[in-house]
C-alpha cells in the first residue's frame, strides 16, 4: 500500500547513512488512515446495496446482461474505493493541520486542489503497481494477507478525525 504519510521525527545519521523515524507514530498514522479508508468504503458499499440488488433483479428478469452488470459493478466499486481513499487522506491531512498549529509543521503542499488531484493520481498508480505485483509469477503464494475485515464504527471514526 502506498500513502504520502509524513515521516514523524526524522533523524538522519550522515556518517552511518541511516534514517531514523518514530516507527510507532508512523505506523499509527499509516494504519489510522487505512482504518478511515475502510470505514468510508464500508459506508459506500452499504449505500450501494439497494443498487446491487436492483441490478441482480434486472439480470434475473433478463433485462440486463450479466457481464455488463459485472463490468459496471467493478467500475462503480473502483470509483467508490478511490473516493474513500481521497476522503481518508483528507481526514488525515485535516488532523495534520491541527498538529501544524500546535507544532508548527509546514503542510502547504495540499492547499491546491489541482495538486491534490495530481498527488492522488500518482499514489493510485504506485499502489496499482504494487498490488499488480501480487499476481506476478515470482510470488511463492505462501502467505495471503486479508485487510479490512473488521468493522469500523463510522461515528467513532468521525469523532476521532472530526469528519464532516
Amino acid at each position: 500500500m502506498v500513502k504520502d504519510t509524513p515521516l514523524p521525527a526524522p533523524i538522519m545519521d550522515y556518517e552511518q547513512w541511516e534514517l531514523s523515524v518514530d516507527w510507532c507514530e508512523l505506523y499509527t498514522r499509516f494504519w489510522g488512515e487505512e482504518k478511515v479508508y475502510v470505514a468510508y468504503l464500508q459506508k459506500f458499499v452499504r449505500e450501494k446495496e439497494a443498487w446491487g440488488l436492483d441490478m441482480r433483479a434486472k439480470v434475473e428478469r433478463g433485462e440486463l446482461d450479466m457481464m455488463a452488470v459485472m463490468v459496471q459493478g467493478m467500475h462503480t466499486f473502483a470509483d467508490g474505493s478511490f473516493r474513500a481513499k481521497k476522503m481518508a487522506r483528507r481526514a488525515r491531512i485535516r488532523q495534520q493541520y491541527r498538529l501544524e498549529e500546535a507544532y508548527d509543521y509546514d503542510l502547504d503542499y495540499i492547499r491546491d486542489e489541482d495538486e491534490e488531484g495530481s498527488v492522488l493520481e500518482r499514489l493510485k498508480m504506485q499502489d496499482f503497481g504494487l498490488n499488480f505485483a501480487e499476481f506476478s509469477d515470482d510470488e511463492d503464494g505462501s502467505e495471503e494477507v486479508v485487510l479490512g475485515e473488521e468493522d469500523v464504527d463510522m461515528e467513532e471514526t468521525e469523532d476521532e478525525y472530526d469528519l464532516d
